[in-house]
């Protein structure tokens, strides 16, 4: 008890003695404040603010809001031939490792893609192989690496080495590949390999060097070759700039493939970057993936796959290969060895000839049945500038006229710009100023209208749209039509059912 008495003594004497010390130092912040306030950190303060709210709304959209029992689950019934595209080494796993098994366990047919051996990563050979200063040669050394990783994780779901495809081109750099002029022959690098063709030996096409045209072809003559019935690629939101031009890139073929061919194919989106996605993060096999909330504003486009117990246990055994992988992002690895699998319905839009005069019930009609939604209010800039934030898109063939189009939340603004952007299969992208006073179009969209012979009459055009205010502020992801000529009768009594 004495010893008790001598401690809340002390305890007594520390309060008396700092208790002016921690008035002073009240004091002292009080005026620290006032000048500071004077001085214009009240401003800077509200802007910590603004940025903490904003970082606070763009988190929240990573969280999901749908259940299970708002998401159909997967028919495998009709699914005999499986192409899996990934950007990297890992994402065919990540993203449909339990698929895969399904499908071979019904007797199906599997085709892995994989575009990049995943060698554009700053860090990979220094954490894997503890080098120092790692050289262009470390780095392909680092790619090969990947690559068995990759193959032991599929043999660990019953897929074969011949089965599995390396594509080899420049990790980091497909948006590039992309975004750029394919006509104009502009050789892309290897961000670290310093390469402009594949290094590695057991590429598809040797041929082939770091264009986006080769690019193209590889994907055509793969689907061209295999005649897939569903192909998986990454969801066109995918906020990794590699998975997003996959995602593009196959799609893109997917369509053009689809021009000339009467074979049905369906296309299914997986998602691996998405903000703090998948939520929570770490292993349990007994969580949900569920799509985040930015992503899930028509739950009728998503779709999921149950994995049976045995499923889920291969799979974490297969994540568990990418050894290079685990020693840098473990956890998010592990978050996708879940009871399901998630993919996102992607369609195919067929757009037929349509006659210039329309009279308002067609229009209508063309317009429900033309129309895609975006993600809508997904960032916070987005939910203040309603004006930007693109919640929508849809085309119209007019004779020899194709019109494409983007809807707004808000109402259009001058002070925002609108752009369309159209992208041909010769890999030539044309930009068009959206305009706002076309008749064809409803309220609150922008479009603009190419004529299809100066065009060069294409099967088929990619079409994407951005709203600008010195930075990007909103852009749609890249959605791809056939064009094809019907009789006009069938367009319209469909157009009225």
């Amino acid at each position: 008890m004495r010893i008790i008495h001598k401690l809340k003594f002390l305890v007594s004497m520390v309060r008396a003695v700092l208790s002016p010390i921690k008035f002073r130092l009240l004091k002292l912040l009080s005026k620290v404040w006032s000048k500071l306030r004077s001085s214009g950190f009240s401003i800077i303060l509200s802007l910590i603010l603004v940025e903490t709210i904003a970082m606070s709304y763009d988190h929240m959209q990573d969280f999901p809001i749908l259940s299970l029992d708002n998401i159909a689950s997967m028919d495998l019934t009709d699914v005999q031939r499986l192409m899996v595209i990934a950007p990297h080494p890992d994402d065919e796993t990540l993203g449909a490792a339990g698929l895969i098994q399904a499908v071979l366990a019904k007797g199906g047919d599997v085709r892995i893609v994989i575009v990049t051996n995943g060698d554009g990563q700053a860090v990979g050979p220094m954490i894997s192989s503890s080098q120092k200063l790692p050289i262009a040669k470390s780095y392909i050394n680092y790619g090969h690496e990947r690559q068995r990783e990759s193959l032991n994780a599929l043999s660990v779901l019953g897929v074969s080495k011949e089965k599995v495809i390396f594509l080899g081109y420049p990790d980091g750099e497909l948006k590039n590949l992309w975004n750029n002029n394919w006509m104009e022959g502009k050789l892309i690098s290897g961000k670290y390999t310093l390469a402009t063709s594949s290094p590695y030996e057991n590429t598809y096409n040797t041929s082939s060097v770091y264009l986006g045209s080769d690019l193209f072809q590889d994907i055509m003559q793969l689907l061209e070759n295999f005649q897939p019935d569903l192909v998986l690629v990454p969801h066109p939101e995918d906020t990794n700039e590699d998975h997003r031009a996959i995602s593009s890139f196959s799609r893109f073929a997917i369509a053009n493939y689809q021009s000339h061919t009467s074979n049905k194919i369906n296309i299914l989106g997986y998602l691996i970057h998405y903000g703090g996605y998948p939520v929570p993060r770490g292993k349990d096999i007994n969580k949900r993936l569920l799509p985040p909330a930015a992503l899930s504003e028509d739950k009728r486009d998503w779709l999921s796959y149950g994995l049976t117990t045995d499923e889920r246990l291969t799979k974490i055994n297969a994540i568990q290969t990418y050894r290079t992988q685990q020693k840098i992002m473990g956890s998010y690895l592990n978050s996708f060895g879940r009871a399901n699998e998630i993919f996102f319905e992607i369609p195919t839009v067929n757009l037929p000839w349509l006659g210039v005069n329309l009279d308002d019930q067609v229009k209508e009609g063309l317009h429900i049945r033309s129309m895609l939604v975006e993600p809508v209010r997904e960032k916070f800039g987005r939910f203040i500038f309603s004006g930007a934030d693109l919640t929508s898109w849809q085309v119209i063939r007019l004779g020899d006229n194709i019109c494409f189009s983007a809807g707004t939340r808000g109402k259009i603004q001058d002070e925002i710009s609108y752009k369309i952007l159209v992208k041909l299969p010769d890999g030539v992208t044309i930009k068009g100023k959206g305009e706002k006073d076309l008749l064809i179009f409803p309220d609150r969209f922008f479009g603009a209208c190419f004529n299809l012979e100066e065009l060069g009459n294409p099967n088929v055009i990619g079409f994407s749209a951005e709203t600008w205010g010195g930075v990007t502020l909103d852009r749609t992801a890249w959605y791809f039509v056939i064009l094809n000529a019907q009789d006009l009768s069938t367009i319209l009594s469909s157009s009225q059912s």
